[in-house]
């Protein structure tokens, strides 16, 4: 995103992500709950998602923005970020429907 920013020559250090920092607020939040460890881990991952959610919804805007303004080459490294953070969502969700939440629900 610096690289990005600097070849626009926008000022990486703008407003912070309120929306973000909820969602980080939250996840410490329930990190702080007494829990099972399965349960933790289940949350963990749901809030972890909830992130990579976002994150994939801003890549792609991104993205579509940087083509409609001719941007091919910043376009092509938004769009390798998402897909980044959509392999890492992916993977995410594989963890919790192959392990982790059938202990949870234990």
């Amino acid at each position: 995103m610096e690289e990005i920013c600097e070849s626009l020559d926008i000022d990486p250090e703008g407003e912070k992500c309120k929306a973000m920092e909820g969602l980080i607020k939250e996840a410490e939040s329930f990190l702080k709950e007494d829990a099972e460890d399965d349960i933790r881990d289940a949350g963990i991952i749901a809030n972890a998602q909830r992130m990579e959610h976002y994150e994939i919804s801003g890549y792609g805007t991104a993205t579509r923005f940087a083509k409609e303004l001719g941007h091919s080459e910043i376009a092509k490294k938004l769009h390798k970020t998402f897909k980044e953070e959509e392999d890492a969502d992916e993977k995410l969700n594989k963890l919790a429907e192959n392990r982790i939440n059938e202990k949870a629900k234990s």
